[in-house]
């Protein structure tokens, strides 16, 4: 399930909590889609936790066959937390996993654990599966360097929290206890600026990318095609 609480008033936390690995299913998708939908126009929330339990974030989609419907409400759920206009903070406690490593991307600011055993990666082309367009987007907005993101898929390889720093996968690098504090001090420091000013310029910096996101959603391109058909 995706659980919610509000601490110090007017923070949400949302905490992934679906099982082994953490691993989001359609309803866990929709759901977490409604609640960033709802957060969004919540005159009660000035900002939003994602974190994970069990020292993981999240390491991906459940998906069965093709993927058509899955991928349909995760484009939304990326495009809808991409454009979020409130602060955004990832207390990333574990393993962040394809879809939970791009949903780690649309944050404003990623704290991660330090722990050497944690995976970080986007196996998609190892699992047999893929991205579309949309996701793409937001890689190269996240990551910049598009090298860095053709190693990270072509490899399929898992890296350590130390090198995701060099990706531009995190922002920083902190104890396992001291994941969620962090996060929320940097919260309170994204709180001391005008809120207003705030999200006039967080949305401006993302208007490209969230435009260009926003017409492959309309296109379908999460409709996955086998062109060897």
């Amino acid at each position: 399930m995706i659980r919610q609480e509000k601490i110090e008033d007017f923070i949400s936390v949302i905490t992934i909590d679906t099982g082994k690995g953490n691993m989001l299913g359609i309803d866990d998708l929709q759901s977490l889609t409604d609640i960033i939908s709802e957060e969004q126009i919540n005159p009660q929330t000035k900002g939003i936790i994602l974190t994970g339990i069990d020292k993981c974030f999240c390491t991906g989609l459940k998906i069965e066959n093709v993927p058509t419907k899955e991928f349909e409400i995760f484009d939304t759920l990326l495009y809808e937390l991409f454009c979020f206009p409130k602060p955004v903070v990832v207390a990333s406690n574990g393993h962040s996993i394809g879809g939970g490593l791009l949903i780690q991307l649309c944050a404003d600011y990623i704290v991660m654990s330090n722990n050497e055993k944690i995976k970080i990666g986007l196996p998609e082309l190892k699992l047999n599966t893929t991205l579309d367009s949309l996701m793409i987007d937001l890689l190269k907005f996240s990551v910049g360097n598009m090298r860095h993101i053709q190693e990270l898929l072509y490899s399929g390889q898992y890296i350590q929290p130390l090198k995701s720093i060099g990706y531009k996968l995190c922002d920083v690098l902190v104890n396992d206890a001291d994941v969620f504090e962090y996060a929320l001090l940097e919260m309170k420091k994204l709180f001391f600026y005008n809120q207003v000013a705030f999200t006039n310029i967080k949305l401006s910096m993302r208007k490209e990318t969230a435009e260009k996101m926003f017409r492959e959603l309309n296109n379908e391109c999460y409709k996955v095609y086998n062109f060897y058909e």
